[in-house]
C-alpha cells in the first residue's frame, strides 16, 4: 500500500513539472514528442555548460599552478600568465599597426602629418613593450609559451621591430623630400586635385610642367577636359598657359582625331589665358600661335565630322547638340571653310553627288530654322550663309541658292543691307 502511494505522489509531481509542457504543446500546436526531445536537449546543455565552468576553474587552477612554477624557475614575479596574455595583445597589435603603415606608404600616402602621428604612436607602443618584455621577462615568457603550447611567437616578431620601425622611418623621410613634381604625380593618381592646383602654384620650371601633364593626360581624351579644369583653377596665368602649351604638345604627339567639342573648350581655355597674359610678351605670342594652332586641329576634326554625317545620313539627325550647331556657335566662319572644302572633296571623289547636296541642303534648312529669329543670330547666320556662297563652283552655289534667297527674304531690311550689299564691307567677330 505504501508504495502504491509513493508512486501515486511520485507521478502527481512529475504531472505538476511537465503541466506546464503540456499547455505549451497545446498551445503551440506541436508533436509532444517534439517537445520531450527539446527538454531533453536543454537539460542536456546545462548539463555541459556546469562542466564547462568546472573545466574552467580547473584550467584557472592550473594556470596559477604554471605562474607560480615559472617564478620559481626564473626566480622572478614580474610576469604571469595574466601579463603574459597581455603582452601577446600588445605585441600583434604593434604588428598589425607596422603593416597598415607600411601599406599606406606603399599605396604612396602623402598626409605626412597622418603617418608621423602613426608613427610616433607605435614609438609608445614599443616603449610600453620595452618595459614589459625585458631581461628579466624575457625568460618567462618564453617558458609560459611552452606550457599554453601555443606558438605566439612573442620573442621572434619583437626582436622583428626595430629594423621595421627604421624602415619606415626611412620611408617617411624620403617622402619629406620628394621633389614636387612627384608629390604632384601622386596626388593626380589618387584624385586629390585640389592639391594638385595647389601645388602647381609652387613649380618654378615649364619642363616641370610639361612631365605633370604626361602624369594627367596620359593619352586618354577623357582627361583633356581635366586638365582644363585645372588649367582654369589655377592662379597663375603663366602655369596655366604652361598647361595647355603641354596639353597641345601630348595631342600631337598622340595625333589623335580629338573630338570637336573638347578643341572647341581648349580654345576657349588658351583665349581667356591670352587676355590674362601681359602684352608684348612671348608667352602671349605662343598663346596667339597655340589657338590658331588649335584652330587647325578643330578644322581637321570638323572636316571628318561633317564628311561622315554627308555620307551616313540619319533623317532623325539633331543639330541641337551636333558638333555643327557648336562650331557653328564658336566660329561660323571656320565651319563656312569646313563646309566649302568638304563639299568640294566629295564632288571629286563621291559619284552620289546629288544625294550629298540633299543631305546638306537638310542641315542648313535645319540651322535656318534654328537662328533665323534669335536676335543674336541673325548677323551671324546671314555672314555665314554668304561665306558659303563664295564656294568656286557653279554647281553648289546652284545648291545653296534657293537657301541664300529664302533667308534674304526672310531677314530685316538692315541686316540685307549689312551683310549682302555691295558697297559695304563687314566682318561679324561677335
Amino acid at each position: 500500500m505504501k508504495n502504491t502511494t509513493r508512486k501515486i505522489d511520485i507521478l502527481v509531481v512529475l504531472l505538476l513539472m511537465f503541466q506546464s509542457k503540456i499547455e505549451a504543446v497545446i498551445d503551440l500546436g506541436i508533436d509532444a514528442a517534439d517537445m520531450i526531445d527539446l527538454v531533453a536537449a536543454g537539460q542536456l546543455r546545462h548539463h555541459f555548460v556546469d562542466h564547462s565552468r568546472y573545466l574552467e576553474e580547473i584550467v584557472q587552477h592550473m594556470d596559477d599552478w604554471a605562474s607560480k612554477k615559472v617564478a620559481n624557475i626564473t626566480q622572478s614575479k614580474e610576469l604571469d600568465l595574466t601579463t603574459f596574455k597581455n603582452i601577446e595583445k600588445l605585441v600583434n597589435t604593434i604588428q598589425n599597426n607596422i603593416t597598415e603603415l607600411s601599406l599606406e606608404l606603399f599605396k604612396n600616402n602623402d598626409n605626412l602629418n597622418d603617418l608621423r602621428n602613426r608613427y610616433s604612436i607605435l614609438l609608445n607602443d614599443l616603449e610600453i613593450l620595452d618595459r614589459d618584455l625585458n631581461n628579466n621577462t624575457r625568460k618567462s615568457v618564453q617558458l609560459l609559451g611552452e606550457y599554453l603550447g601555443d606558438k605566439s611567437e612573442i620573442i621572434s616578431k619583437s626582436d622583428r621591430f626595430s629594423e621595421q620601425m627604421g624602415i619606415l622611418l626611412e620611408q617617411i623621410k624620403k617622402k619629406e623630400t620628394l621633389p614636387p613634381t612627384d608629390v604632384i604625380k601622386e596626388a593626380i593618381r589618387r584624385k586629390k586635385y585640389v592639391k594638385v592646383v595647389h601645388l602647381l602654384n609652387e613649380l618654378k620650371y615649364e619642363h616641370e610642367i610639361y612631365d605633370i601633364i604626361k602624369t594627367i593626360y596620359n593619352g586618354t581624351d577623357e582627361n583633356i577636359d581635366l586638365v582644363l579644369y585645372i588649367g582654369y583653377k589655377v592662379q597663375n596665368v603663366t602655369v596655366s598657359f604652361l598647361l595647355y602649351k603641354g596639353l597641345n604638345y601630348e595631342l600631337d604627339v598622340y595625333d589623335k582625331n580629338i573630338d570637336c567639342l573638347k578643341i572647341i573648350r581648349f580654345i576657349k581655355a588658351c583665349k581667356k589665358t591670352i587676355d590674362q597674359l601681359p602684352d608684348k610678351t612671348s608667352l602671349k605670342m605662343e598663346a596667339k600661335y597655340l589657338v590658331n594652332h588649335l584652330e587647325n586641329k578643330l578644322k581637321i576634326s570638323g572636316k571628318k565630322y561633317l564628311n561622315e554625317i554627308l555620307l551616313n545620313f540619319n533623317i532623325e539627325f539633331s543639330l541641337e547638340d551636333s558638333c555643327f550647331r557648336s562650331i557653328f556657335d564658336f566660329n561660323d566662319e571656320l565651319l563656312a571653310t569646313i563646309c566649302q572644302e568638304v563639299l568640294s572633296e566629295l564632288k571629286t571623289n563621291v559619284s552620289n553627288q546629288s544625294k550629298i547636296i540633299g543631305n546638306f541642303q537638310f542641315i542648313l534648312e535645319k540651322l535656318i530654322d534654328m537662328f533665323l529669329y534669335n536676335k543674336e543670330y541673325k548677323l551671324k547666320l546671314a555672314f555665314f550663309i554668304k561665306k558659303l556662297k563664295t564656294i568656286n563652283d557653279n554647281k553648289y552655289n546652284k545648291m545653296i541658292e534657293y537657301e541664300i534667297i529664302n533667308l534674304k527674304n526672310r531677314l530685316p531690311q538692315f541686316v540685307k543691307i549689312l551683310v549682302f550689299a555691295e558697297k559695304i564691307c563687314i566682318k561679324n567677330r561677335g
